[in-house]
């Protein structure tokens, strides 16, 4: 059986390699949260390959949290522009999908989007470390 992605952050800044990184189950393997995250960045763009590493029970305690306080309202902020970096977070379980789309910052009304957001980012490390979802 194939790895599910559950959460995938999307970051396509202007001026580097589009990176995903994503949570995903870990079939066949026996870490203790049973998920891992994969960072994604193309090699021939600038990118830094694909990482793959274990996720703490405590970090997925964290994200479980965050995923928790998302709430959709019928109007959340935004700006548009030309350069900076376009978001997609992508959640995904057996009950549903959700597809959050932004660029550049997130206004304080995407609450726990962006927390979420740059907790992936926290987790990805350095690869991801240019990624400013505020």
């Amino acid at each position: 059986m194939s790895d599910t992605e559950l959460v995938v952050l999307y970051g396509n800044p202007s001026f580097r390699a589009p990176i995903a990184i994503k949570i995903t189950s870990a079939n066949g393997t026996d870490n203790d949260s049973g998920l891992m995250l994969c960072v994604e960045s193309d090699p021939q763009l600038g990118g830094t390959g694909t990482r793959t590493k274990s996720i703490s029970p405590a970090d997925v305690a964290r994200i479980w949290q965050l995923l928790d306080g998302i709430e959709i309202r019928s109007e959340m902020g935004n700006a548009i522009g030309l350069d900076g970096t376009t978001f997609t977070l992508v959640i995904d379980d057996a009950k549903g999908r959700g597809e959050f789309n932004w660029w550049g910052g997130l206004e304080s009304e995407w609450g726990d989007v962006g927390q979420l957001a740059d907790e992936l980012v926290r987790l990805a490390g350095p690869d991801a470390a240019f990624l400013r979802s505020r």
